[in-house]
């Protein structure tokens, strides 16, 4: 009573919100309000929670296919490290002339790496730099086309729903675009921040993922390569949205 008081609100009335167009379209039957007691359209309760658990793994579904293209991602810069950490090596053993060097001849050929010697060092000086700008380019593009996609979807799922007042159906597709854009956006910073460089294994029993090392971090930690991925990330977004 006494913020009512002091707010000037002691005349409010909480009303009912009225049903939407939508849902009273798609109303089955109709119900006495408790409120207006007055009857107005009414939408089974049970099948409209089993349409709201439906959208809800619809979600994680989604969820789970944006967290295997990060997985996708992260395999992608571990193999082009490798790759051009590989070439480096080729110039350093050009002298020698061994069945060992065939062969990286034979794969440098095969992944199309005709380049000069001093452009390959450059490569592998900079191959962790290389790996993690183009990962997270192509980080982005996901992001972009999911995300996109996903708007469209939630908008068709929250319709489906048949929610009674335009409150809940605001809520409902806030809450669904709030947490697939956050895992969208925010799952390969995550990543770099703070699961890079923890399972690495130890010399003579690295861990693998697809028979390729786990990634690392330099000495002085994973903060440029975090850097790298929210700038591009962050830029990119509001770069091609505009």
């Amino acid at each position: 009573a006494h913020l009512s008081y002091r707010w000037s609100m002691d005349d409010y009335e909480e009303e009912d919100a009225y049903p939407r167009p939508d849902y009273c379209a798609k109303a089955t039957t109709t119900k006495k309000n408790p409120i207006t007691k007055e009857k107005e359209p009414y939408f089974s309760t049970k099948i409209q929670k089993t349409r709201i658990f439906i959208s809800m793994a619809t979600l994680l579904f989604l969820i789970n296919v944006v967290l295997i293209f990060v997985a996708s991602c992260i395999i992608y810069r571990s193999l082009l490290n490798v790759t051009i950490n590989h070439l480096g090596k080729e110039v350093s053993a050009s002298g020698e002339a061994s069945e060992s060097d065939c062969h990286a001849n034979e794969t440098s050929t095969f992944i199309g790496t005709n380049l000069p010697d001093k452009w390959k060092l450059v490569l592998q000086k900079n191959a962790r730099m290389i790996s993690s700008g183009s990962a997270a380019v192509l980080n982005l593009l996901m992001i972009l086309l999911t995300g996109q996609l996903y708007s469209t979807v939630a908008v068709k799922l929250t319709d489906w729903e048949t929610h009674r007042t335009q409150n809940e159906y605001d809520n409902a597709l806030t809450l669904k675009v709030f947490i697939f854009q956050f895992v969208n956006f925010y799952s390969s910073v995550f990543y770099v921040g703070f699961v890079k460089g923890k399972f690495v294994g130890w010399p003579g029993n690295y861990s693998t993922i697809f028979n390729v090392r786990n990634e690392s971090c330099k000495a002085g930690g994973c903060l440029i390569e975090l850097a790298i991925q929210l700038g591009i990330i962050m830029i990119g977004k509001q770069f091609l949205n505009n």
